[in-house]
Parts: structure tokens; sequence; C-alpha cells
């Protein structure tokens, strides 16, 4: 077993080892097993969790038999202490990278909407400043699971990731518009107010049940919130187009995403007078840990093109 100091309760400096043994527990949900990965005893890492608690002067876990869930402070100190980690492994991987170029295949999955219109826009110039990576990409709206589906990277569509086990980075606001067919606002009416798309064929990404939530916000500061229900769902966003472009609906999608029908008459705007204020994010997400240079080098790559591409995507960056 590691030597280990004793703290006197005089101390107030936090051990970088007590965090990442607590970020350990978290992310396994068990002290048994956290103490196997780290090749330690169940003892040392229970002294280790105990030892940050006291220092913290606050619970982070709670015990249920052989399992441990973090408390409330507990999930906000991994999700904090996860990037500040994060920060220290970068600075030893500056230098690692310095004598080693990212190489390896490279496992990402992505909503089909955003593989198509972001992917494609700058996956080219990754895979020409980085050669020695390969990447395989399933381009799903399935939340699939890092550990089954061997996958080193996610991007995420959501209005919030509850996963504190995993570094969510958040990428941007996914601003979008209602537009509809002609055809279907000929034979269905133009609605002139959001209570009105209750009476309408709807065309949604469920996110809360069969509804999809969104906030409309009035050029005189009225607001409204509505879940609407849908007579299409899917999280297929490209598929929703090609249903409203179809007369099947109206639907809500990202500017970008139908820039070209609109421009060109084949999709109309719906509500303008009345934008939707709050809608979903686009979150890059990965294990917390030792990062691989060739996830790190995506990170880097990918946060720095999001703030090139915003303006043409009319997309929101925090």
């Amino acid at each position: 077993m590691k030597n280990e100091h004793s703290v006197s309760k005089s101390e107030t400096f936090v051990d970088t080892l007590d965090v990442t043994t607590f970020c350990r527990v978290v992310d396994l949900g068990s002290i048994t097993d956290a103490a196997r990965s780290l090749g330690e005893t169940k003892g040392y890492v229970s002294r280790r969790i105990a030892r940050l608690e006291s220092t913290l002067g606050t619970p982070l876990l709670r015990r249920n038999g052989r399992r441990v869930e973090p408390t409330d402070e507990g999930l906000i100190y991994r999700e904090k202490a996860g990037h500040a980690l994060d920060l220290l492994d970068d600075a030893a991987a500056i230098l690692r990278e310095a004598r080693a170029a990212p190489c390896g295949t490279l496992r990402l999955t992505a909503p089909q909407g955003i593989g198509n219109s972001v992917l494609s826009r700058t996956l080219p110039k990754f895979l020409a400043q980085y050669p020695g990576i390969d990447v395989e990409m399933v381009l799903t709206d399935a939340v699939l699971s890092f550990g089954e589906h061997r996958l080193d990277l996610a991007l995420r569509i959501s209005r919030r990731l509850p996963d504190s086990t995993l570094i969510a980075h958040h990428l941007f606001d996914l601003a979008g518009i209602l537009v509809a067919s002609p055809e279907y606002l000929a034979r269905k009416g133009v609605p002139t107010h959001p209570s009105e798309l209750e009476q309408h064929d709807l065309l949604i990404v469920p996110l809360r049940g069969r509804s999809q939530p969104l906030t409309f916000e009035h050029a005189d500061g009225t607001t409204l919130d509505l879940a609407l229900s849908g007579r299409a769902l899917t999280h297929d966003a490209l598929l929703l187009k090609e249903l409203a472009k179809a007369g099947a609906g109206i639907t809500f999608l990202t500017q970008d995403m139908v820039d070209d029908d609109v421009s060109s008459g084949r999709l109309v705007q719906v509500l303008s007078d009345w934008p939707i204020q709050r809608g979903t994010s686009l979150y890059l997400v990965h294990q917390g840990g030792a990062i691989p240079p060739k996830v790190r080098a995506f990170r880097d790559f990918f946060k720095a093109e999001m703030v090139h591409i915003r303006a043409k995507c009319g997309l929101e960056v925090r």
C-alpha cells in the first residue's frame, strides 16, 4: 500500500489524490470497485474519502449497502473537481504530446442531423490536421453507452445533461424557427399565435415524454411556455425537415438546417413575430480521468471550430 500522510484538522488544502479517489468512487458507484481500479485497499479509499469530506466540511457520499451515491454537494463537487483534474491532466499531456502526435481510431457518436450539418463542415479539416487519427462515426439519435459501444466522444443534444460522471462541454444553444411548406399552410391555415399550434399537425422531437417544450417571446416582452404534442415524433431532424417539405405539418428546426429551403420557398417560417427564446443545446461529451491524446485533439479542435462557424449557422454560443 502507498504511504499515506496524516492530515490535521487545521489543514485546509485538498489533496489531489483524495479528489481523484472520490471521482473514481462516484464514477464506479462502489468503494470496492474504486479500490480495485486504483490497486488499493477499501480502507485506503475510505480514509481518503473521509479526509476529503472532513477538509470540505460536508458529506459527499451516501452509503447504501455496497453501493454509494453522491450527495447533492457531491454531484456538484464531482463536476467541478473533474474539470480541475482535467486541467492538471492537460498540463501534463502538453509535455507528452510535444514528443508524440495523436494517433489511433477515434470512435464518435452524434445525432444524424448534427452529423450532416456540423461534422460535415469540420471533419475534413480535422482529418487533414491529424493524419494519424482515423474517425469512426456512429450517427444515431439514440444515447449510446460509452462502455458498451466503446465510444471516445459523443455529441449530444439536450436541454441539460444530468450525468455528472461524464465531462460535458457546452458548445452552443440550438436556436431555431418554426417552418412548414406553403402547401400545408394553404391547406391548414397560418397560425398567428403560439396557442394556435395545438390545432395544427406538428412534427416534433420528443424531449419530455411525447412532447417538445418551447418558450416563445413576443417583441413586447410577453413570454409563453408550451409543451407541444406531435402527429409525428422523431429525433432525426433531417427526417422532420423532409416531412415538413412534403406538407406533413409544422416543425421546429435550427436556422442553418432550413436557410436554403426558406430562401427557395420550399419552406415558410411560421410565427416570426414570436421567436423561440429557449430550445436545446449541443454538448461535446467524454469520460473523465486521463484523456487520450486523440480525444483531447478532437475536443480542442472541435470547440475552436464552433467559434468559427457559429455566425454562419445562426447558433448562440455561451
